[in-house]
């Protein structure tokens, strides 16, 4: 499966799932072939057919937000070279966690949530 952004082609992965949905920077796939392996009235709810794959930009920041804790003005100037909701959630939530609220304000202003921008102007 090869994931691309732009005209820039991420890292392939190999699996034998197929492509089913694709939302907040990740994918669903379903195992199909294992699916219809399984007779008529056999499909077990508790077995795993469903595998989610994340992009690699939200891996990157994933691993940023645990390696780089300190530094949440890097991982913003990250984010706003490829900006997406989920990122600037991320950064919200870490950055109040960490108390930093200047980036906490900015993220919101990408996020447009006005409300909660309001709430902690008066933090």
């Amino acid at each position: 499966m090869n994931i691309v952004k732009d005209i820039f082609v991420e890292e392939p992965v190999i699996t034998d799932c197929y492509p089913c949905f694709f939302e907040n920077m990740t994918i669903k796939a379903i195992t199909l072939d294992e699916i219809m392996k399984i007779p008529d009235g056999e499909l077990k709810q508790s077995e795993n057919y469903i595998q989610e794959f994340q992009t690699k930009v939200l891996k990157d920041i994933k691993q940023s937000f645990s390696q780089n804790q300190n530094n949440l003005q890097e991982i913003y100037e990250c984010i706003n070279e490829s900006p997406h909701q989920k990122l600037w959630q991320m950064l919200v939530k870490q950055s109040l966690e960490q108390l930093d609220f200047t980036i906490a304000e900015k993220a919101l202003l990408k996020l447009e949530d006005y409300m909660s921008l309001k709430i902690i102007k008066r933090i």
